[in-house]
């Protein structure tokens, strides 16, 4: 489980920084927004791969992750069904799971953000689910050149979702700390009136 203090670090800098201090990967596919004002996202990844239109492996899911996990749901990206909703929310957050990244659709959207339950998806849908199929649980899972492994880092906010490797996790938050000083020297250089083209080295604009 990430402590607190680490959370309020990964807030603070960011999922565009954090994806830029990692070499420019990690980041989910930009279909998977945000359910508003869910909250912000950050834990360890408990990774689920469900039968299209199939919600029974997200059922175990809840009872065997730990405590501070994110569930990272492969739905093989089908929308027309809502594999999670305000049932599976209430049983998560009484098993203390952090939240929630679908590659496919949730429904119950409204009640979700009520509950404060932090939560990504690819769509939005009202239709069911079947509960038959076991899935698959701990497996890694391929997004679009994104691979995200059981206990990966997953950082979720109003920019997007971002997976930082478990074995590089302390060297991204490092460097994302060294881009997050240098962007502050920098907005303080262009509020003293130097342009963008000078501080970072841009071609300058051909005369009109």
């Amino acid at each position: 489980m990430l402590d607190d203090a680490v959370k309020d670090t990964l807030r603070r800098l960011g999922t565009s920084t954090l994806y830029e201090a990692q070499g420019r990967h990690g980041a989910l596919p930009q279909q998977i927004r945000p359910i508003p004002h869910s909250g912000f996202l950050a834990g360890k990844a408990y990774t689920v791969r469900t039968r299209p239109a199939d919600n029974l492996a997200l059922h175990h899911a809840v009872v065997l992750a730990q405590p501070g996990d994110v569930l990272v749901v492969d739905c093989g990206g089908f929308l027309e069904a809502g594999v999670w909703g305000e049932v599976l929310t209430v049983a998560a957050l009484e098993r203390g799971i952090a939240g929630l990244v679908v590659d496919g659709s949730i429904r119950d959207v409204d009640r979700i953000a009520e509950l404060g339950f932090p939560s990504f998806s690819r769509g939005i849908c009202m239709e069911g689910t079947s509960k038959e199929d076991p899935g698959h649980l701990g497996e890694t899972l391929h997004w679009d050149g994104a691979d995200i492994d059981q206990g990966d880092t997953i950082v979720g906010d109003a920019d997007g979702v971002v997976v930082i490797k478990a074995f590089e996790f302390d060297t991204v938050v490092q460097a994302a700390l060294e881009r997050e000083s240098h962007e502050r020297d920098m907005m303080d250089a262009l509020r003293s009136g130097k342009t963008t083209i000078e501080l970072m080295s841009l071609k300058h604009p051909a005369h009109a």
